[in-house]
């Protein structure tokens, strides 16, 4: 795991005893987990913007997600 990442999740944990604790607002939190996410899906799905196509980029992100999501509801 980059030292990066290791900061977004450590963030996020604390962000979350925070919201817990009523330190923090659900705005927040959910900010923080957004940037976590971000960084996890770019660690999985590295973007190159020289030989990478945005659209389809997005395309693969959202039927990973789609497909996560789904496949832990049924």
């Amino acid at each position: 795991m980059s030292e990066k990442l290791r900061n977004e999740v450590l963030v996020t944990i604390d962000e979350l005893n925070q919201y817990l604790n009523g330190n923090v607002t659900k705005t927040s939190l959910q900010e923080t987990l957004s940037e976590l996410l971000k960084e996890l899906l770019l660690k999985k799905f590295p973007f190159n913007e020289e030989t990478d196509c945005k659209e389809k980029y997005n395309e693969v992100i959202q039927d990973y997600l789609y497909e996560e999501i789904i496949t832990k509801i049924k």
